[in-house]
């Protein structure tokens, strides 16, 4: 549910009025909303990290297919629900990255930090 709503949130007007009906939503009303939502629009949906399939099926049932394009990606570690993601979708299967290559990646992403941090000077 907490999901549905930040989508909701991410792509409609945020008045006190609208957060307040969104926290007495329903499951089901809140699928109904975003499927209205985006009905009519092209979307890309990116969730991250979803570990039940009982979320994904809620999820799922949000997102309409106006065979227009549209496209959701999700990512998951649970094989259970990349399988139920879609009959038709393709699921790919991540290796583990090695000790060496997990540090590189650390590493690098640790110099990206870096760059975006300012200098001060003392």
């Amino acid at each position: 549910m907490d999901l549905l709503r930040n989508i909701i949130k991410s792509i409609h007007d945020r008045t006190k009025e609208s957060l307040d009906l969104l926290e007495r939503m329903t499951e089901g009303d809140l699928e109904i909303y975003v499927r209205d939502l985006l009905k009519e629009r092209k979307y890309l949906v990116v969730v991250d990290d979803v570990w039940q399939k009982e979320a994904w099926e809620s999820l799922k049932r949000a997102f309409p297919d106006s065979k227009n394009g549209s496209r959701v990606i999700i990512t998951t570690r649970k094989e259970d629900v990349a399988e139920r993601a879609d009959d038709r979708g393709f699921a790919h299967k991540l290796r583990f990255l090695s000790q060496e290559e997990s540090w590189d990646l650390f590493r690098r992403k640790l110099l990206d930090v870096r760059a975006m941090v300012p200098k001060w000077k003392v």
